[in-house]
């Protein structure tokens, strides 16, 4: 009798770890659905991520060297964002410094929050058909670019020039004279996310350097460029 008591229980643990395994599964799969039907695509061959999540600022405690940015990158992929646990991870990832922090440890601390998820951030070389094969899953690239107001002062323009061109074919030979070669140099960089691409174009729409979203070429956007990171789950 007391093997079969034995036997029963190891049937039913092994059976509520397939039940909890399948549930996972349904449910990574789900949010993979969620961030495909969140990608738009223009007639010009623009493909974007159409909408974040508007972050409550007010559950925020000493996160602000994450800073607003990347706290929507975190509730994009994790819509419960847990606040205190964020906190947490980030104190431990900086040893509780303020600033100035090293870049690595506050990723650090983003990636381990979000391994409570299974989710990992990891840093990857930013070149076209990869950055292009992660925003088609619908998920955002984190990168760190140099800290200037030209985005503000010339990108910004030239985004709002080539709204007014219908085609991808007629702005891409626009563009060629267009493209900025004296890009900033600096040891400050700032967070920015990757959120869509045009292949004809071969340009990205970065966020959050600006007071818009603005597109960049890919040579321009490597040459300001320190690092990237992309989420894996």
């Amino acid at each position: 009798m007391k093997k079969l008591l034995i036997l029963a229980a190891l049937i039913s643990s092994l059976t509520a770890g397939v039940v909890q395994t399948s549930f996972a599964a349904d449910a990574k799969a789900e949010l993979r659905q969620k961030f495909k039907d969140n990608i738009k695509t223009s007639e010009n061959g623009d493909v974007c991520i159409a909408t974040l999540p508007q972050v409550d600022l007010s559950k925020a405690k000493d996160t602000e060297m994450v800073g607003v940015l990347l706290m929507t990158f975190i509730s994009y992929v994790d819509p419960n964002m847990d606040f205190d646990e964020l906190d947490k991870s980030i104190k431990v990832a900086t040893g509780g410094k303020k600033s100035p922090v090293p870049i690595v440890s506050i990723m650090a601390g983003i990636g381990k929050y979000l391994g409570r998820n299974n989710m990992q951030l990891q840093k990857i070389p930013f070149s076209g058909s990869g950055a292009i094969q992660r925003l088609d899953d619908g998920v955002p690239i984190i990168a760190w670019i140099v800290y200037s107001d030209i985005y503000q002062k010339q990108f910004l323009p030239r985004t709002e020039k080539r709204a007014g061109v219908a085609k991808a074919e007629d702005w891409a030979k626009e563009l060629r004279k267009l493209e900025i070669k004296k890009l900033p140099k600096g040891k400050t960089f700032t967070k920015a996310l990757v959120m869509g691409y045009n292949k004809t174009t071969e340009e990205y729409l970065v966020s959050g350097v600006s007071e818009k979203p603005i597109w960049m070429t890919e040579k321009e956007l490597k040459g300001v460029m320190l690092e990237a990171y992309i989420l894996r789950f």
